[in-house]
């Protein structure tokens, strides 16, 4: 029988008796006093009360769990989590007696809030706004245990429940948390009053409890609905980046984003040499990273430290607090190196650490680390998952792009030397000009034909004539400087760019890049080399007319060399540059 039946039987049967003792007094007593009869009637509106008392009750409760359906439904349809908090708190403040309410979320070191309502005189004025710090109290207990804490200044301190001094300065308090379908707590709900202390009904805290269960689930799907946007919006941006290191930037991004808890990021990728090199960093200096060197495949495990072959099935690791430092100096040469990562690392900030093998057909790409510097316990089972299904994602796509770049490289890369081609030097060029315009300096190109490569090719061979070439590249990376660009033009032709620097000193490592090419033997046959050197923006407005201009100048000096120099010789030596000077000794006469 449901509360409303009850009610009524109440109400029938209280006023039968009512009606009937009313009966049985005028009728046994006729002439009874008035003072009976007046009890008579009495007794019967007593009854009467009573029975309408348990109509009322029974209403009230009907119109609560009607009003708590209700409430759960808006709850879980709500359309964000923020949304979702604010209707739980305006149904409790209604249905409980409160000043404050909030729901709180953690960032950080910090509880922040996700919705508030009411307010206290003794929270600071903040409060809406940054919430309180994570420390010591029942907010943390009822974190980090999951339990909720009921609690009243005024309560007994003997039971193991009231042990706690409500939080934030009120009198009471209910500080319940809010768990996820794991039962890992999400937020806080936190109920507070300043008044005089009150107890907290039976009743009342299966209610907040009961509301804590449905605003779990309304937060973890709200999570799991941005959760899926962003990494869609992710993998759509990384998959359209046009430059590798744009599309690994952007994950390191997304990853902060996306994994709750997370403050900062690297990522490191395997080259064909099998190393591994910081390519991204979100909260680090990414140039202090690199500046480490690589990292072999032996210290890269040794840092993610579950063995190879969880490793190469891109099982997620999880190191907190103490752990973390002997992991890190693991991977370090010598004390200097150490010192690198304790700075740039940040190590001994680290809180707590996900590391994540990024996979893709079996084969480890490279390793995504998710970092948090605030508290050790801020990643969990859930936060594991979903990083790992990050590095899952980010392994098939990092697989796209390097297909991409190895095209991209195939297309701007010469076959026989291994220098970028023509077309590399179309896409290197602008970038060249841009930097010196920024910079406010000078561009330096340089023309180099090689002299005596066609005998080299009718006496030995066109495997000869390759070997040749090859020799001659590798002089000629060994002699250029980091920042210089150098590119097989095409045939027996070759272009250096130098940036900064003056004509003077242009001509000057035309030189020495002639004097390394003298030095390549081939079959006992050596080549010379006639140059050309135009410089930006002095001789030219574009790489076009750069182009042009240093090979103008390179086919005069050739002129002026004679046919001698296309023949190959056991002893060639270093051709002096034709440059601007040349070309106006050349227009005088």
């Amino acid at each position: 029988m449901n509360d409303r039946a009850r009610a009524l039987t109440t109400v029938v049967t209280g006023g039968a008796v009512a009606l009937a003792l009313t009966a049985l007094v005028f009728a046994v007593v006729p002439a009874a006093s008035g003072a009976a009869r007046i009890a008579s009637l009495a007794l019967s509106g007593v009854l009467g009360l009573i029975a309408w008392g348990t109509v009322r009750q029974a209403r009230e409760r009907d119109l609560l769990a009607d009003g708590l359906a209700s409430a759960n439904e808006r709850i879980v349809l709500a359309d964000d989590a923020a949304t979702a908090a604010a209707t739980a708190l305006e149904f409790l403040s209604d249905a409980i007696r409160i000043d404050l309410g909030s729901v709180l979320v953690l960032r950080g070191a910090r509880l922040a809030p996700l919705a508030v309502t009411g307010e206290l005189s003794t929270t600071p004025a903040s409060f809406a706004e940054t919430g309180v710090p994570y420390e010591p109290g029942p907010l943390r207990d009822a974190w980090r245990d999951g339990r909720s804490i009921f609690s009243s200044t005024g309560a007994s301190r003997t039971p193991a429940a009231n042990r706690h001094t409500p939080p934030l300065g009120a009198t009471s308090s209910a500080v319940v948390p809010v768990p996820d379908a794991a039962g890992t707590t999400r937020a806080l709900l936190v109920l507070a009053t300043g008044g005089a202390p009150m107890a907290w009904s039976e009743q009342d805290r299966r209610r907040v409890s009961g509301v804590a269960l449905v605003l779990g689930a309304a937060l973890q799907r709200s999570h799991l609905e941005r959760q899926l946007h962003e990494m869609r919006d992710v993998l759509r941006a990384v998959a359209q980046a046009d430059d590798p290191h744009e599309a690994y930037d952007r994950a390191v991004n997304a990853a902060v984003r996306v994994i709750p808890g997370a403050e900062a990021a690297t990522l490191l990728v395997r080259n064909e040499e099998g190393r591994y090199r910081f390519v991204a960093a979100e909260g680090y200096d990414l140039a202090e990273l690199v500046a480490m060197g690589d990292f072999d495949e032996e210290v890269t495990r040794a840092w993610y430290g579950l063995g190879r072959k969880p490793f190469e099935r891109g099982v997620p690791r999880l190191l907190r607090g103490s752990e973390i430092a002997p992991h890190s100096y693991a991977t370090t040469h010598g004390d200097a190196q150490g010192d690198t990562l304790l700075a740039a690392g940040r190590v001994g900030e680290l809180q707590a650490s996900i590391c994540v093998p990024v996979v893709a057909a079996g084969e480890v790409l490279g390793t995504l680390n998710v970092d948090n510097m605030s508290l050790e316990e801020t990643f969990g089972d859930a936060e594991m998952d979903l990083a790992q299904a990050f590095g899952q994602q980010m392994g098939v796509l990092f697989r796209q792009t390097q297909t991409r770049e190895a095209l991209a490289r195939a297309a701007t890369t010469d076959s026989v030397t291994g220098l970028p081609n023509r077309e590399g030097f179309n896409r290197r060029a602008p970038e060249y000009l841009a930097r010196a315009r920024r910079r406010d300096e000078s561009v330096h190109l340089v023309m180099m034909d090689l002299d005596g490569f066609k005998r080299v090719n009718d006496r030995l061979g066109h495997r000869a004539g390759d070997v040749a070439l090859q020799r001659v590249a590798s002089a000629l990376r060994a002699t250029s400087r980091a920042g210089d660009g150098l590119f097989r033009w095409g045939g027996d032709e070759f272009v250096l760019l130098l940036a900064g620097g003056s004509k003077a000193e242009a001509g000057i490592a035309a030189d020495r890049h002639a004097d390394a090419i003298a030095s390549v033997r081939v079959g006992g046959m050596s080549m010379s080399t006639s140059v050309g050197i135009a410089s930006w923006p002095d001789d030219a407005r574009d790489t076009e007319e750069l182009l042009h201009r240093a090979d103008d100048r390179m086919y005069r000096h050739k002129r002026r060399a004679g046919p001698a120099t296309d023949e190959a010789s056991p002893q060639s030596g270093t051709s002096s540059a034709a440059s601007e000077d040349e070309d106006d000794a050349s227009d005088a006469s």
